[in-house]
């Protein structure tokens, strides 16, 4: 909330700060207005097309509405613009895993883990990656590394799940 009302604050004294309508547009985002978050990173890219933070909130929020390609586009170009946007690697990887390219998902997961190591939801994405196209033990080793960071994360019971799965057929 706060983080919304100090961009929405900014916005009202110099409206043409596309960095302030990106701010905004993630922490609406993260809040869950999706809808919110579309219109002001939209109105981000319309006002600085070269900022990548836009882009890349724009494509989180198609990738939650199943905009997959859409998504994929907006990550891509958030990417080119700054290649140290990890949470771009992260979506596209998700984005490209849902559409069944798995090497794409390793790939992005890859490169998001090589800028920091602590994300826990890019060992996630490349773990179900793995696990889809049947690298069980890279995908054994990524579901540890992402249960070790992020213990309570909604995922972490599916990935627990899985692990005692695989553990009981070897």
């Amino acid at each position: 909330e706060g983080a919304i009302a100090d961009s929405t604050n900014a916005i009202a004294l110099e409206p043409t700060q596309a960095f302030d309508w990106a701010c905004r547009a993630e922490a609406r985002r993260l809040k869950g207005d999706q809808d919110g978050a579309a219109l002001d990173s939209t109105r981000a890219i319309e006002l600085d097309p070269k900022l990548a933070l836009g882009w890349a909130s724009r494509g989180e929020v198609r990738r939650v509405r199943g905009d997959l390609d859409g998504a994929i586009l907006d990550e891509t170009r958030a990417i080119a613009l700054d290649s140290k946007q990890i949470m771009a690697w992260v979506v596209r990887g998700e984005a490209r895993r849902k559409k069944g390219d798995l090497e794409g998902a390793i790939q992005d997961s890859t490169s998001a883990l090589a800028l920091d190591a602590k994300i826990a939801l890019a060992w996630a994405v490349r773990a179900d990656a793995r696990r889809e196209k049947g690298d069980l033990a890279g995908a054994r080793t990524d579901c540890e590394r992402f249960l070790e960071l992020a213990p309570d994360d909604p995922r972490a019971e599916e990935m627990r799940g899985w692990l005692l799965e695989v553990g009981k057929r070897e």
